[in-house]
C-alpha cells in the first residue's frame, strides 16, 4: 500500500496472479495513472527499458496530455 502513498512512478513485472481475471490478450505493457501516480506493468524483456526510459520521462499528468495520446 505504501507504494501508492507517493507520486513516484512504479515499475512492476507483469506476471499471472492467482485468482486474477484472465484476459485473452497477452500484453507486454500496461500503464495505469492513479491519483497522480503512474504504475507501469511490463514483461521482463522490456523491464530494464521501462526503468531507464519510461520511469524517468513520464508522469501522471503526461498521460493525459492530448498530444501524447495521439
Amino acid at each position: 500500500m505504501e507504494d501508492f502513498q507517493n507520486k513516484e512512478t512504479l515499475v512492476t513485472v507483469r506476471k499471472s496472479q492467482e485468482g486474477a481475471r484472465k484476459f485473452e490478450d497477452e500484453s507486454f505493457l500496461s500503464i495505469l495513472s492513479y491519483r497522480g501516480k503512474v504504475v507501469i506493468n511490463a514483461a521482463e524483456e522490456i523491464l530494464p527499458w521501462c526503468d531507464a526510459v519510461l520511469k524517468k520521462h513520464i508522469s501522471a499528468e503526461w498521460c493525459f496530455e492530448a498530444g501524447n495520446l495521439i
